[in-house]
C-alpha cells in the first residue's frame, strides 16, 4: 500500500454539486485513480496505464483528446477496484496551458477535479 507522504491522484470535488443525483457509475470524492485505458473494459487489466500525478494524467488525456472520446479509469474506492467509463473534456479558465480531465458519461455536468494526495487525504474526502 502506499506509504503515508506518498502522494495519488484523486479526486478531490467534482463541479456537479447536486450530490443526490450522484451515482456509483460516477468519479466521487475521494476516489484514487490508478489507471487508465482507452480500449473496452473487457479487455485484459494489462490496457491500463498506470497514473503517477494528476498533471502526468492531464498531459496524458491531452494527447489522447482528439482522436477519442471516451476512456475507461481503474478507480480504487474504499476497498474496491471498480472501472468506470468517462469522457475526456478540457478544464474551463485555463487560457495559456490546456488542462484536461474527465467527467461522468451519463451527466456533464459531473466533471471531477484532479489532485495529488496522500492516502489519509484522499479518505477524508
Amino acid at each position: 500500500m502506499a506509504s503515508s507522504d506518498q502522494t495519488l491522484v484523486c479526486v478531490k470535488q467534482v463541479k456537479q454539486e447536486v450530490t443526490n443525483e450522484w451515482d456509483e457509475t460516477m468519479p466521487l470524492p475521494g476516489d484514487i485513480i490508478e489507471g487508465f485505458s482507452v480500449h473496452d473494459v473487457d479487455d485484459v487489466d494489462e490496457s491500463f496505464l498506470p497514473v503517477k500525478t494528476s498533471s502526468e494524467f492531464s498531459s496524458q488525456l491531452g494527447k489522447i483528446n482528439p482522436s477519442v472520446d471516451s476512456i475507461w479509469i481503474k478507480v480504487r474506492r474504499g476497498d474496491s477496484l471498480l472501472k468506470l467509463q468517462t469522457c475526456v473534456v478540457q478544464q474551463k479558465g485555463y487560457v495559456l496551458r490546456r488542462k484536461y480531465t474527465v467527467q461522468a458519461t451519463t451527466d456533464h455536468r459531473h466533471i471531477v477535479d484532479l489532485a495529488d494526495l496522500t492516502l489519509k487525504q484522499c479518505i477524508e474526502l
